[in-house]
């Protein structure tokens, strides 16, 4: 169980990197392929504290990562329950508003 959600939460992560895409490997970004112009120095974003920043870094993420919560969560960085819960709070607002 645990090999499973290590890998599970891994994959998330490297999704959010740009490293796995819709569950092919990206050639270009596999292991020591890299050249020092196309090295992703990219780190994790920083969760806004502000509702209005929070809803927009989330808008800005939906087209590529799409509406999961905990993915989105992994995406900012190390994932906690309250960030999820911020997180599905706003997708479910942004859905009501029809925005997704």
């Amino acid at each position: 169980m645990r090999c499973e959600r290590s890998f599970s939460q891994s994959f998330r992560w490297l999704f959010c990197l740009g490293v796995v895409s819709d569950g092919h490997r990206l050639q270009e970004n596999l292991p020591g392929t890299e050249t020092p112009s196309s090295q992703n120095t990219e780190t994790p974003a920083d969760w806004p504290s502000e509702l209005p920043a929070q809803v927009a870094a989330i808008r800005k993420l939906l087209p590529t990562v799409g509406p999961d919560a905990e993915t989105l969560a992994a995406c900012f960085g190390r994932k906690n329950k309250k960030r999820t819960d911020q997180i599905t709070g706003i997708l479910a607002t942004l859905k009501a508003l029809g925005h997704i």
